[in-house]
C-alpha cells in the first residue's frame, strides 16, 4: 500500500483528490493540508511514502518550500502538481528534490500512475515537458563516456520517451528488474545521480540523436 499526503491551497480540490486517489486499491491518503505550515507536522508524524504537493503552496519559493518538507520527512518522495507546464517550474522542482512534476491537466489515470512511479523511485515527467527540458538543461555538462552498450543506449532512448520501467520491460521483452539494472549501469557510466541527469549528459554527448 502506497501512503500519501495531499497538499493543495483549496480544500475542495484537496478533498476531490483524496476521494479519487483513495479509490485506487493500492493507494491510501493519510491526510490533507491547505498550507505548508499545516503539511509539515503531518509529514513529520505520518511519514508518507509520497507527498503530492501543489506548487502554489511554496509561496516563498519552490526550493525553500521543498527544502522544508525534505528536512521534516527526508524519506518521503515529492510529486509536484503545477498549473503551468513550464520548463522553469519543472527545473526548480527537480533541482529542489522533487521526484516528478505533473500538470494539473493530467488525467486521473496519469496522476495515479505518477504516484506509483514516484513511490517506486522513478522520475515522472510529462513526455512533452521532458522533451523540452532535455535540450534546455544540456548546456554546461561534460561529454559522456563512450562505454555504453547498444542495449543501454536503447534503454536511454526509451527513458527519454517517458516510458515507465514496466513499459520498457515489455518493449524489450525483459523483466523490470533487468531494466532497473540497465538504468543503474547507465547512471554509473555517465556519472549521473538520476534519470534526468543521465538524459541531460547523454543529450550533450549526442547519444540521443
Amino acid at each position: 500500500m502506497i501512503t500519501l499526503l495531499l497538499a493543495d491551497p483549496h480544500e475542495m480540490v484537496a478533498e476531490s483528490l483524496r476521494l479519487a486517489l483513495d479509490g485506487a486499491p493500492d493507494l491510501s491518503v493519510l491526510g490533507m493540508a491547505t498550507t505548508l505550515d499545516d503539511l509539515l507536522p503531518q509529514a513529520a508524524t505520518r511519514r508518507p511514502q509520497v507527498i503530492l504537493l501543489d506548487q502554489r503552496l511554496c509561496d516563498g519559493g519552490v526550493a525553500a518550500g521543498i527544502g522544508r518538507i525534505k528536512d521534516t520527512s527526508p524519506d518521503s518522495k515529492l510529486l509536484m502538481l503545477t498549473a503551468s507546464a513550464s520548463e522553469s517550474a519543472a527545473v526548480n522542482a527537480l533541482d529542489a528534490g522533487c521526484s516528478g512534476v505533473v500538470p494539473k491537466t493530467a488525467s486521473l489515470d496519469d496522476l495515479v500512475s505518477a504516484v506509483r512511479a514516484t513511490a517506486a523511485g522513478e522520475l515522472r515527467l510529462d513526455s512533452e515537458l521532458l522533451a523540452r527540458l532535455v535540450p534546455r538543461l544540456s548546456r554546461g555538462y561534460r561529454e559522456p563516456g563512450a562505454d555504453l552498450t547498444a542495449r543501454e543506449r536503447e534503454v536511454l532512448r526509451l527513458v527519454a520517451e517517458g516510458l515507465s520501467t514496466t513499459d520498457m520491460a515489455a518493449h524489450l521483452f525483459v523483466s523490470p528488474n533487468t531494466v532497473r539494472n540497465h538504468v543503474q549501469s547507465i547512471l554509473g557510466k555517465l556519472g549521473a545521480h538520476s534519470k534526468l541527469e543521465a538524459l541531460v549528459i547523454a543529450t550533450r554527448g549526442g547519444l540521443l540523436e
